[in-house]
This record gives C-alpha cells, structure tokens and sequence, in this order.
C-alpha cells in the first residue's frame, strides 16, 4: 500500500491534510484537484467501480489470449464464413 500512496503522492493525485502522530499509518490525505480531474478522465474511459469481478490475474490471462494478434486470415475461411454451405 506505501508505494501505491507514494505514487499517488508523487503525481500530485492526493496530499497529506494531517496526522494523528509522525508515523505513517496515521496519515491523512485528500484528493486534489488533479487527482479529481484524472479520476474524471478515467470514469470517461470506463464507469465501473466496484470490486474486480475476477482476480486480476485471471483477467490479463483472458486478454491475451483474445487479443488477435496472432490470427491469421485465410482466405478459405474468409468464404466459408462469407458464404456458408
């Protein structure tokens, strides 16, 4: 979780508002106004939020192997698809 923060403190997409002591854990932060601004960029990309439907794992798996990348076109199936029998 600290390098997920320090990234997000890093890009300027939160800040520290205060502390209950000088540790860590009793951090406070707030979301700025680019941190809002980019939060609004990314629900224009997608509007889910929620929990992850799957392990993330699971779901890189699944995108590589739908990605076609790899396909090739034969002109054979290019008919068959076209004009079935």
């Amino acid at each position: 979780m600290d390098t997920v923060i320090e990234t997000l403190r890093r890009d300027r997409f939160i800040e520290v508002k205060g502390a209950a002591e000088y540790a860590k854990a009793t951090y406070k932060f707030s979301v700025t106004d680019q941190g809002k601004r980019r939060a609004a960029e990314l629900l224009d990309v997608c509007r889910y939020v929620g929990p992850a439907p799957v392990p993330l794992d699971d779901y890189r798996k699944l995108l590589v192997f739908q990605t076609i990348k790899n396909i090739v076109v034969i002109e054979e199936n290019m008919k068959k698809g076209f004009f079935p029998v």
